[in-house]
């Protein structure tokens, strides 16, 4: 019986989305930050940046590999607890990728008291793709948030997640939608005693410690006997003064 070539084109068809799916489920994605922890002062500020990380096997079609289709369009949310030790202070403190144009227009942002996000796309630039950061691991930028700490000291966990469930944000230059794919990523914010500026560049050193007291009793001590032996080497000058007139 001979196949009409429709069908056999069908099965040809479907041959290739069936291997490009296999391929594909063997990549898998994870929202993650630059640094396990991040250590600021009260009242200081710190970076975060925040990567979209891509990992499989050797042969597999990466995406985020300088050959891959890259991507055309990101988004991220990154969230912390109400009433925490850090957060995203204003909209001006979330910055996208500049690779991505967003048509001339600006990353789109969302902020509130727990969480900051900011989806953005290109236009006019190529795709996007990222660097080879461990063997078979790729990642690109998605953005930079900077934190705020409040005046309290502790520690707060901070999580990347899907900038907004009902949308298609995380797309490939080829139309794929990775979104529901991406796993949540984690990190610590500790904030410390607060620090004083000291030197050019607003660079600033631990507030200093109290003196012990044995130590100030000492400090004062040395004082006195500098003072007492001036005083006595002044009387000495006055005397062979007084005794040189005399004579």
């Amino acid at each position: 019986m001979k196949i009409p070539k429709f069908a056999v084109g069908a099965i040809v068809g479907i041959a290739l989305l069936l291997s490009s799916q296999t391929a594909k489920a063997a990549l898998s994605y994870a929202y993650t930050f630059d640094q396990s922890t991040y250590n600021v002062a009260a009242n200081a500020t710190v970076n975060v940046e925040v990567f979209l990380q891509e990992t499989g096997a050797n042969g597999d079609p990466f995406v985020l590999a300088p050959s891959g289709v890259g991507l055309t369009g990101t988004g991220v949310t990154v969230s912390y607890p109400s009433g925490g030790v850090a957060t995203v202070a204003s909209a001006s403190d979330i910055a996208g990728n500049s690779a991505f144009d967003n048509g001339g227009f600006g990353i789109a942002t969302s902020l509130s008291s727990t969480s900051a996000g900011f989806t953005q796309s290109i236009l006019f630039n190529p795709n996007v793709t990222g660097s080879l950061t461990a063997p078979e691991t790729y990642e690109v930028l998605l953005g930079t948030f900077t934190f705020t700490a409040g005046p309290a000291t502790g520690s707060e966990i901070i999580t990347a997640s899907e900038f907004d469930p009902s949308l298609s944000e995380v797309i490939t230059g080829n139309g794929a939608v990775l979104d529901s794919l991406i796993a949540d990523g984690t990190a610590t914010i500790d904030v410390g005693p607060a620090s004083i500026p000291s030197g050019p560049g607003g660079s600033s050193v631990p507030l200093p410690r109290p003196l012990d007291g044995a130590l100030v009793l000492l400090v004062l001590c040395v004082g006195f006997m500098r003072l007492d032996s001036r005083y006595l080497l002044i009387n000495k000058r006055v005397s062979d003064i007084q005794t040189a007139k005399l004579a």
